[in-house]
C-alpha cells in the first residue's frame, strides 16, 4: 500500500460521490483507520472511494493511502460504476444511467459473455445467479445481481428503461410526471410515437396507459 498527499489527488470524475454525509465514516476512520484504501489511475485520478476521500479531507488527513489501478479507461469506468450499484445510494433514475453504462461496458470487455437480450427472465430457472459459470461468461446482469442483492427481473428493467425511453419520457421522469411502472408500458412503443403520446399519460395510471 502507498500513500499520496490528499492535495494530488484528482476528483473529476462523474461517478464519484462526494456531496454525501460522512459522519459515520469519519467516526469509523478516527475509530480503526482505513480498512479500504482508495483506487487511482497512473494520473492520480480517483476511480474509487469518494465518500472515503470526502472524509479524510474533512478529517483533515493529509497522507491518505491507496492502491494503483492499471487498467483501461473502460475498466476503470467500470470499477467507478460497480463501486456506486453496490452502494446503492444512488437515486432511482441514476441506478438506470448506472446499469444501462455498465451493461455496455461490461459487454465490450466481456465479449464472450451472455448478453443482457439473451436472458429469458420468462423461465424460473434463468432468474436464478449462475455462480457455476466463469465470471467472463456470465450476463451483466447476473453479476450485478449477485453484487448489489437486486433481482435480475429489476435490472432488467431498470436498462430497458433508460435504453428504450424517449427523450421527453426521460424529462417526465425526472420531474415526477410519470412513475417507472408507467414508463414500463410506454417504452412498448417505439421512441418517435413516445414523443407524440408522452403529455397524454401525464397523470395517468399504468393500467391507463396500457389500455
Amino acid at each position: 500500500m502507498e500513500f499520496i498527499d490528499i492535495s494530488q489527488i484528482q476528483t473529476d470524475n462523474k461517478y464519484l460521490r462526494l456531496d454525501t454525509n460522512v459522519d459515520m465514516l469519519k467516526k469509523s476512520i478516527e475509530t480503526v483507520g482505513i480498512i479500504h484504501p482508495l483506487s487511482l489511475n497512473d494520473q492520480n485520478q480517483l476511480i474509487a472511494g469518494g465518500r472515503r476521500y470526502t472524509a479524510l479531507k474533512e478529517l483533515g488527513i493529509t497522507q491518505v493511502p491507496f492502491i494503483r489501478i492499471d487498467k483501461s479507461e473502460k475498466e476503470q469506468e467500470l470499477i467507478s460504476i460497480d463501486e456506486n450499484l453496490v452502494r446503492r445510494d444512488l437515486n432511482k433514475l441514476e441506478m438506470e444511467e448506472a446499469l444501462s453504462r455498465g451493461k455496455e461496458l461490461y459487454e465490450e470487455i466481456y465479449p464472450s459473455a451472455k448478453k443482457v437480450e439473451e436472458e429469458d427472465l420468462t423461465k424460473p430457472e434463468d432468474n436464478e445467479i449462475q455462480t457455476d459459470l466463469p465470471n467472463e461468461q456470465r450476463s451483466f446482469i447476473d453479476i450485478t445481481a449477485e453484487k448489489t442483492g437486486l433481482s435480475k427481473k429489476v435490472i432488467k428493467s431498470a436498462i430497458d428503461r433508460e435504453e428504450k425511453a424517449s427523450d421527453r419520457v426521460k424529462e417526465m421522469r425526472k420531474l415526477g410526471d410519470i412513475n417507472a411502472t408507467v414508463t414500463n408500458e410506454i417504452i412498448k412503443l417505439p421512441k418517435d410515437t413516445q414523443e407524440h403520446v408522452a403529455d397524454l399519460i401525464k397523470g395517468k395510471s399504468a393500467k391507463e396507459v396500457k389500455e
